[in-house]
């Protein structure tokens, strides 16, 4: 997953995890890759791209049709700073500004208080609203409003980058 974060090319991201996987044994590996069965999402797609990559010794495989449109909308949105990803959501689904509105007055959002305006259940047929990045993105931003630092500068990958496995994210710290 740290490799899938890494703002770099799917090559050299599954260059650097052949490194970092030398030596385990390929029973370790497809044991890993077993339990990677829904990909939901780009960063956990990308990592399991990388992840077949290291251990076959080849390229790495594209995103697969289906999802392409879903993951490279989430691609751009996971490198933009978050408040920037925020309001191309946001323009996408105005909705969301009376949910920025509520965060900046000191509402802490839920999840559930998203549903219908991003994520994969999203009513849009937007693609950059459907992934559950959009859903990830928009609490991160919301709690950062709540808290009174709206604005960070930093990219929703650059706050994951640390994380490992699944990815959950803990508000900044400022």
């Amino acid at each position: 997953m740290s490799q899938a974060k890494r703002d770099v090319d799917d090559e050299a991201a599954a260059a650097a995890l052949r490194a970092e996987i030398l030596g385990i044994p390929t029973t370790v590996i497809d044991s890993e890759l077993s339990d990677w069965s829904a990909r939901g999402n780009y960063l956990r797609d990308r990592a399991y791209r990388l992840l077949v990559a290291a251990r076959d010794g080849g390229m790495v495989e594209p995103i697969d049709a289906s999802d392409r449109i879903v993951f490279e909308q989430e691609a751009i949105l996971a490198r933009l700073p978050i408040v920037d990803a925020f309001a191309r959501l946001a323009d996408a689904e105005p909705e969301l500004r009376g949910r920025e509105e509520a965060a900046l007055a000191g509402k802490r959002m839920q999840p559930h208080d998203l549903r219908g305006l991003v994520g994969p259940g999203a009513r849009s047929v937007d693609p950059a609203l459907q992934g559950d990045l959009a859903l990830k993105i928009t609490f991160v931003y919301l709690w950062d409003c709540a808290q009174g630092h709206r604005g960070s500068p930093s990219s929703y990958s650059e706050r994951v980058r640390s994380s490992h496995g699944t990815v959950h994210v803990r508000p900044s710290d400022h």
